[in-house]
């Protein structure tokens, strides 16, 4: 299925409008459900896990099958086996990994935050910092889609 259509029938699916569904609050008010709350939680441990470096442990939070796009342009995973392939080599030569999140939101199956990637490697002169803004769709508690696009830099001035 492509990305495009199957953001927009998740998001479709995901609740009725705020009108026909028996809440009452102001336009502009943030409201978060339960399934947003547990998605946004989802995604959260996700990021805290990057810290383990173990790519097995990485694709227990991926539904089946899943998308996952490697950098803007770049590859799309689509199987736990590539994702160990592709990411187990690099997470053990590592000395240590953190994602900072830095804000997270959900709406209906979409969370969308915002996080530092830190990967420190051995030799501190090839550590990476990307700011980074994930993108995620949500299917029954796992991740189907991750998408990861870089921040754009400040301004130098």
């Amino acid at each position: 299925m492509e990305i495009a259509t199957m953001m927009a029938s998740c998001l479709a699916s995901a609740a009725p409008p705020v009108a026909t569904a028996g809440y009452s609050r102001d336009i502009g008010e943030p409201m978060t459900t339960e399934a947003e709350q547990a998605n946004e939680n989802l995604v959260n441990r996700f990021c805290q896990d990057w810290e383990k470096q173990d790519a097995e442990l990485l694709t227990t939070y991926f539904a089946q099958p899943f998308e996952y796009m490697v950098w803007e342009g770049g590859p799309v995973i689509t199987t736990n086996e590539e994702f160990i392939k592709q990411m187990g080599p690099f997470l053990t030569k590592l000395k240590s990994v953190d994602w900072v999140v830095l804000r997270s939101h959900a709406m209906g199956p979409m969370v969308v935050n915002e996080r530092i990637d830190h990967f420190y490697a051995h030799d501190s002169k090839y550590d990476n910092h990307p700011h980074i803004a994930g993108m995620f769709l949500v299917r029954d508690g796992k991740i189907a889609v991750w998408r990861d696009y870089s921040m754009p830099k400040p301004e130098q001035g």
